[in-house]
């Protein structure tokens, strides 16, 4: 199965473009983010990863893991991926070392888009309008913000030295929805 990776931190875009970009026939995103803020409705499991994603903390691996392949089988079953006729686009997942190797042993990772902004406040300027639009009280308070931002830079970042360079396409993220789009498009046409 072929992936491509969005990478960057809270606020960077990665849902905006992996929703446009699963628009398209030959792409299906998936947002480990999305699947987490649903867990209300998926009983002990989801009680159980509720206090991290509240907190903006990494969930364990094998609760994620866990997650991740019951998820995938069930869009399998359900027809809206196909293996092998769609890429599937990674929003949120792999997060540390030991998901990169989990994913890295079910996928062929194609190409990784790596979403930056410098502008911290920018970040923190978007994540708390989005708090406001989608009534996402994960996003509405600034320290769990910072402490989200952190996590990223300090661990998930990391991880992209665990892919060669040249599948990685670095997208300035300040840029506007269309621009950003247009420029990851250009891009894929080489993978």
């Amino acid at each position: 199965m072929k992936a491509i990776l969005l990478f960057g931190p809270p606020g960077a875009g990665k849902g905006t473009q992996g929703s446009l970009l699963g628009k398209k026939k030959k792409y299906v995103h998936f947002s480990m983010g999305e699947l987490f803020r649903e867990l209300e409705h998926h009983g002990d499991l989801g009680k159980k990863v509720s206090k991290y994603v509240e907190n903006r903390e990494l969930v364990p691996d094998h609760l994620t893991m866990e997650l991740f392949d019951a998820e995938i089988q069930r869009r399998i079953r359900s027809k809206r991926y196909d293996p092998d006729h769609q890429v599937l686009l990674l929003d949120g997942i792999p997060r540390d070392r030991h998901q990169v190797a989990f994913i890295n042993q079910r996928f062929k990772v194609i190409a990784i888009i790596n979403l930056y902004c410098k502008d911290k406040n920018e970040i923190m300027k978007r994540i708390m309008k989005r708090a406001g639009l989608q009534h996402r009280e994960d996003d509405s308070q600034p320290a769990v913000i910072r402490h989200g931002l952190d996590v990223y830079h300090e661990r998930t970042e990391e991880i992209l030295k665990e892919y060669p360079k040249r599948i990685i396409m670095k997208i300035d993220a300040q840029s506007s929805i269309g621009t950003i789009h247009r420029e990851i498009l250009t891009k894929l046409k080489g993978f």
